[in-house]
């Protein structure tokens, strides 16, 4: 049998057209088989237990039916607004809650969810009034959230009271009680003062200094320091700043070589600091954070870069060695920095 498949538009040969007949028998078969299927198989029969019998009876006794509350809901937001308040009157008819005048501002929160409004409405105005806030007149009081449908009702009962005379005893009040706390808290202060004055004899940051004084730089605050003659204030700075960052010092040398104090300042008051290079702190290499290796005053900033990436990908730094392995210290540098290394974990 020779089937023309011209009258489709299709020019097929003669594959083609074996396949689209065996593809269209295959679809033949499974819609026949199917309806057979259907026709000669029953579906199997569900025995209900008696407890759902009966609740099948009840339900069949009482079909459920649609309220126009669910098929007939409004779509725009206007209409939906006219909605809640036709069908909150429908409520309110069954409601012995009546309106009555109320100032919003003074009523209180049990007698406001007694008025004919819906619960969340009244907690909004009571959330609102709790921020401290005021309601200054009834188109004010129009924009709490819900109230729009029911703010014709209650025009008539809202009665606020005008703020602007409490406003006016509040400030004064107020300006008058920070008047004088102000005034008790400075009487209060010269007070203190006095009593301090006669308790203790107060001496200015700016002590003696001392001809033949001699300090241990290692240990000094920065006023034992500002007692050696040539020391101010700034230079004990900076001679405590630099021993915190490095541990402490071992020779004087250091002191010339990193203070960035002028040597002929340093030569005057150099002969009064004592140096014990058994109080110097170690340095936990493996403990400390980036910032303190960054600030170290023996590294630069691509010396403690390779440092840190060194000891994150070796699991930490045992030994010397593993520093003169990173290429990047000198030996100078090393001796420098050993003194103070401490390899520890812990």
């Amino acid at each position: 049998m020779k089937i023309d498949f011209r009258f489709l538009g299709l020019r097929l040969d003669v594959d083609q057209r074996k396949a689209f007949l065996i593809i269209g028998s295959l679809i033949f078969v499974a819609i026949f088989t199917k309806s057979l299927v259907h026709h000669f198989v029953k579906p199997a029969k569900y025995h209900f237990q008696e407890k759902h019998k009966h609740l099948l009876a009840q339900l069949q006794a009482k079909p459920f039916n649609y309220n126009n509350e669910y098929t007939n809901r409004p779509n725009n937001q206007y209409q939906n607004k006219i909605y809640q308040k036709n069908n909150f009157e429908n409520k309110k008819e069954q409601s012995d809650k009546k309106w009555f005048t109320f100032d919003p501002n003074t009523i209180g929160d049990a007698e406001l969810l007694s008025l004919p409004l819906p619960t969340y409405v009244a907690n909004n105005i009571i959330k609102y009034r709790s921020t401290g806030a005021k309601f200054k007149d009834l188109d004010h009081f129009s924009k709490v959230y819900g109230i729009a449908p029911f703010i014709d009702d209650l025009k008539n009962y809202v009665q606020i009271t005008p703020l602007i005379a409490k406003q006016s005893e509040n400030t004064n009040s107020e300006f008058e009680d920070k008047k004088l706390h102000s005034k008790l808290a400075e009487n209060t202060k010269k007070a203190d003062t006095i009593q301090i004055e006669k308790t203790i004899n107060f001496e200015p940051f700016n002590p003696k200094k001392e001809s033949n004084i001699k300090v241990d730089i290692n240990q000094a605050n920065m006023y034992e320091l500002m007692q050696i003659k040539g020391i101010g204030e700034w230079y004990a700075k900076k001679l405590i700043a630099i021993r915190d960052k490095l541990g402490g010092f071992i020779h004087k040398d250091q002191i010339y070589e990193l203070s960035e104090i002028p040597s002929d300042r340093l030569d005057a008051f150099i002969e009064s600091i004592l140096i014990d290079p058994s109080k110097i702190k170690k340095w936990k290499i493996n403990r400390a954070l980036n910032h303190e290796i960054y600030g170290h005053p023996y590294l630069d900033n691509r010396q403690a870069k390779i440092l840190i990436l060194y000891r994150m990908h070796h699991n930490g730094i045992k030994n010397l060695n593993q520093l003169r392995d990173v290429k990047v210290f000198a030996e100078a540098e090393i001796k420098k920095l050993e003194p103070y290394m401490d390899f520890s974990i812990e």
